[in-house]
């Protein structure tokens, strides 16, 4: 490198000789650079075969991990148009069972009386009596104390006129006191109660309570106001509103005029316009012919996005928002693909609709009857479980089966059954992943290993007996045969294959299954227990990994020599810059010299010259 005076000076004659002798000189010390990067180049091999270690490592921690065999792994058999959907871990017992849903899980829905909306009844209760404070008890389960139930205060000094401005009111305060609740820890956020109003006419109004989960468990309770403003709006009435049920709210929809196929899409500019919820969307329709309308409405549910699904009505298409309520929105607004789609553009949207409330009977209470124990109350789900009726707050249920999840979703038309067997595809899975680690590291270590004798190139670990023999190490553990194992239940047996390399195959996938199925405990056993193979591995691999594993050691061993070659360099630095600057006052010495040689020469000619 030249120092930034030379540089200036580059085309400097003594400036050029300076700056090949410094190259020249340098040459020991680019000879230190290079086997930095050697060194450097090495510990990335090293680094490359650590992370192969460790993926092979993990795997095999699988395999001897008894909470997590592979091969204990349960899969559910059930039909996809069952009534629920059940899942097992490793704890389950294999076998059939039967199952009957009789009644679903639901949260604890009370209403306060229906009041006129525009009356003044509540103002005159609030004038007369002033501020008031009543309080909900709602349950707050924790490990130490299942049972734990909390009371929530709420307080409502109401400005409101109307019996509709006071009833959002309350519902308001009642919304602010389980946030702050929540907020301090003293219940969940999911168990907070929802309070809102809801309009069976346009000139009514109720008071809405729901609970924040399901079932008698989680049923609500109260303690009136001084003034009993809870037993004016009747909402803690013990007793079922008649006749009353509730409608949901609806999604803003749109249905097409009848449309026969095949539909041919010529060209990539087919498109539609909606404007969806307040956004506008342009649709393009891929080109292509759809031989049915249900390719046709798959094809526009695509390039609609996920705020419409387009279905088929018949011949017609329909359009329906995800989003339900007064305030989801759909409009078709145009595009060159109304005709073919039977579709036209609209003047105005269309609106969903609110859920509402309706039943003739006008007094508060409950929706559906709480009842006095998990037995006899309907906010319970009912299921019949292998012959037994179970009662349960959740429609998802843990505690029915040992290591059994049961997802209730339905009621049931018919029993019902669901077989809990070995998952054969995660313990295949689990296996394969194994062998394809396994090559890798020895596919690695060979690769490295190599000698071209004729091309005069040696791989990285050649003579690296440690790392090499790791290889033999890791075959003979794989081929030797396994203590205590029945027989029957040898690698082989798997249809697992050992090649000439020592890599490993699985050739025969149905065999691996049928042994799992057979007995999976033999199968773990073969590659988990104090013999097994993927113990042997790990004992193996345990040497060449972590802080006091091999290869950390060789690259601690490394970056100090790394570490003493950078200060080698180093100092070459400092050494070719004195070097330089030597050079440079020599020549400048010279130029000197040369340059009073020729002063005197020039006194020399010229007295001559005066003869």
């Amino acid at each position: 490198m030249l120092s930034p005076l030379s540089a200036l000076n580059a085309n400097d004659p003594y400036e050029q000789l300076i700056a090949q002798i410094i190259r020249l000189e340098r040459q020991p010390q680019q000879a230190l650079q290079a086997r930095k990067a050697e060194q450097q180049r090495f510990k990335d091999v090293l680094g490359m075969f650590d992370s192969k270690l460790s993926a092979l490592h993990t795997q095999l921690k699988g395999f001897t991990d008894t909470f997590s065999n592979p091969f204990s792994v349960r899969a559910v058999t059930q039909d996809e148009a069952a009534a629920f959907r059940a899942s097992a871990g490793a704890s389950a017992a294999l076998g059939t069972h039967t199952l009957n849903i009789q009644r679903l899980a639901r949260a604890d829905h009370r209403v306060s009386q229906r009041l006129d909306t525009n009356a003044a009844d509540l103002r005159s209760f609030f004038d007369a009596n002033g501020a008031q404070t009543f309080s909900m008890e709602v349950a707050a389960p924790t490990d130490a104390d299942p049972q734990r139930r909390e009371h929530i205060s709420v307080t409502v000094d109401p400005t409101g006129a109307s019996n509709g401005e006071i009833l959002d009111e309350i519902a308001t305060a009642i919304d602010d006191a389980m946030r702050t609740a929540a907020e301090a820890g003293t219940i969940r956020s999911t168990e907070r109660v929802a309070a809102s109003v809801l309009h069976e006419t346009s000139d009514t109004a109720r008071l809405s309570l729901r609970s924040g989960a399901s079932g008698y468990a989680n049923r609500l309770a109260f303690t009136d106001s001084s003034g009993g403003l809870l037993a004016l709006l009747e909402v803690d009435r013990q007793a079922v509103v008649a006749g009353a049920g509730s409608t949901p709210a609806t999604p803003a929809s749109v249905t097409g005029s009848s449309i026969s196929g095949p539909f041919q899409i010529e060209n990539n500019n087919r498109n539609l316009d909606l404007t969806i919820n307040g956004a506008t969307v342009n649709a393009q329709i891929a080109k292509g012919t759809y031989n049915t309308i249900d390719d046709l409405a798959a094809a526009i549910g695509d390039a609609v996005g996920n705020d419409v699904t387009v279905g088929v009505d018949g011949d017609t298409l329909r359009f329906e928002t995800n989003a339900t309520g007064a305030s989801s929105s759909l409009q078709i607004t145009g595009g060159n693909a109304l005709g073919t789609l039977g579709l036209q553009a609209m003047a105005e949207p269309v609106y969903g609709a609110d859920a509402t409330q309706t039943g003739g009977d006008t007094r508060g209470g409950m929706m559906v009857d709480v009842g006095t124990s998990e037995i006899d109350s309907a906010l319970n789900s009912v299921f019949i479980l292998d012959g037994l009726t179970h009662y349960r707050s959740t429609n998802s249920v843990t505690d029915a089966l040992e290591g059994v999840t049961v997802e209730l979703r339905q009621v049931s038309e018919a029993e019902e059954s669901f077989t809990v067997g070995i998952d054969e595809e995660a313990a295949r899975v689990e296996v394969e992943s194994f062998v394809e680690k396994y090559n890798e590291v020895l596919d690695f270590i060979f690769q490295k290993s190599q000698v071209d004798a004729e091309a005069g190139t040696r791989g990285d670990f050649a003579g690296e007996r440690t790392i090499t023999g790791l290889r033999y190490a890791m075959r003979n553990a794989v081929v030797s045969p396994v203590a205590g194992q029945p027989a029957g239940f040898a690698l082989s047996d798997l249809g697992l294959t050992i090649k000439g390399d020592g890599t490993l195959e699985l050739t025969d996938p149905e065999a691996l299954t049928a042994k799992v199925e057979e007995d999976a405990d033999a199968v773990q056993r073969l590659f988990g227990n104090a013999d097994g193979l993927a113990t042997r591995l790990t004992t193996r691999l345990d040497t060449f990994l972590g802080v006091e594993g091999l290869i950390d050691s060789r690259e601690g061993i490394i970056d100090q020599r790394i570490r003493r070659l950078d200060d080698r360099i180093g100092g070459w630095d400092e050494r070719l810059l004195r070097r330089e600057n030597q050079l440079r006052e020599q020549f400048a010495h010279l130029q000197e010299m040369i340059a009073s040689f020729e002063g005197q020469q020039q006194i020399v000619s010229g007295f001559f010259g005066g003869f």
